[in-house]
């Protein structure tokens, strides 16, 4: 199950509402640059989603 983070900006390619996160994985994505980072639930829910 994924859900995009509208509203939040990409550290490094800038762009804003890119960002995927992959609930099972743990795991956030930018769909324009490709980056990605681990996260944990609690970081999710602090960002807002």
């Amino acid at each position: 199950m994924s859900e995009r983070l509208s509203g939040l900006r990409c550290a490094l390619c800038k762009a804003v509402g890119y960002l995927v996160v992959d609930h099972v994985r743990g795991i956030a994505s930018c769909e324009s640059c490709g980056q990605s980072a681990l996260v944990s639930d609690g970081e999710i829910e602090r960002a807002g989603a």
